[in-house]
């Protein structure tokens, strides 16, 4: 490994760790306001996985009566069942309105926060920053992208945690009344994951193989693009030896990636 790979790898993961804090500190931010109606959110989910399971039990015991009535005697049994079922498939069969009232409620607080963030922060800039493209640009980009900062618990939360209570609670389910068949699910969901992260890991080795002659190639991109460097190109000459160059990159990286990924070139 060159210097220059080293220092991109060093590059990589500190600012993977600068985007892991922010996460965390953005999270923090909005447990930290709501966290009545956070604690709120984190039941109705147990609540709506509660009703789900309820649900598919409740049909399971449906299905017996339509059968034959096993461990069921009575059609009173059988309207119990019934009426417990449409009780699940209400409360747990649609929670998409509920569940974006919820979000809304629990990190309005923090919506508020990263807003008066941002004005004091444009406030106290000097009005001469303003005139310089970039930093304009960027400032626009942050305006319109603040409600992204709560966005990030909504996904941890609303989205990852509840998918991870789900399979926790589906698979004790599971587990009590068929073990040999969690048994199953873990051994395939084991295989899936072996391999997921094995052609992940092998994209991205792929990935960092060719990523300088990636670069390479995209600065080429860049060149003719750019209205300033166009304007030198013309006046010295040089359009048709930048555009070899590029068309010779543009080969050797496609040539690279076939060579890598196991395909045959054209």
């Amino acid at each position: 490994m060159t210097v220059t790979e080293a220092s991109y790898y060093v590059d990589r993961k500190r600012r993977a760790e600068d985007m892991l804090k922010k996460l965390v500190r953005f999270c923090g931010v909005t447990v930290k306001e709501s966290p009545v109606l956070f604690g709120l959110n984190i039941v109705m989910m147990l609540f709506f996985i509660a009703m789900q399971l309820g649900m598919s039990y409740a049909f399971k015991l449906l299905t017996e009566v339509v059968v034959g009535g096993e461990n069921l005697s009575g059609r009173y049994h059988a309207v119990v069942v019934v009426l417990i079922f449409f009780v699940c498939i209400t409360f747990g069969g649609n929670t998409g309105n509920f569940t974006q009232m919820m979000k809304a409620a629990y990190t309005q607080k923090a919506k508020k926060i990263f807003h008066r963030r941002f004005l004091r922060r444009a406030y106290s800039t000097k009005q001469d920053d303003f005139y310089d493209k970039d930093f304009y640009d960027q400032y626009e980009y942050i305006k319109g992208h603040i409600g992204d900062t709560t966005q990030i618990s909504e996904v941890v939360f609303n989205e990852l945690l509840y998918s991870v209570l789900q399979i926790f609670v589906f698979s004790t389910a599971i587990g009590i009344f068929s073990p040999l068949v969690l048994v199953y699910i873990l051994l395939l969901s084991g295989a899936m994951t072996f391999i997921n992260v094995y052609a992940v890991k092998k994209r991205v080795a792929l990935n960092d193989s060719y990523v300088n002659e990636e670069r390479k190639k995209n600065y080429f991109n860049d060149i003719f693009l750019d209205k300033g460097a166009v304007r030198e190109i013309r006046l010295y000459g040089l359009a048709e030896k930048l555009l070899a160059r590029w068309r010779e990159k543009h080969q050797e990286v496609e040539l690279e990636k076939c060579r890598l990924e196991g395909r045959p070139d054209h």
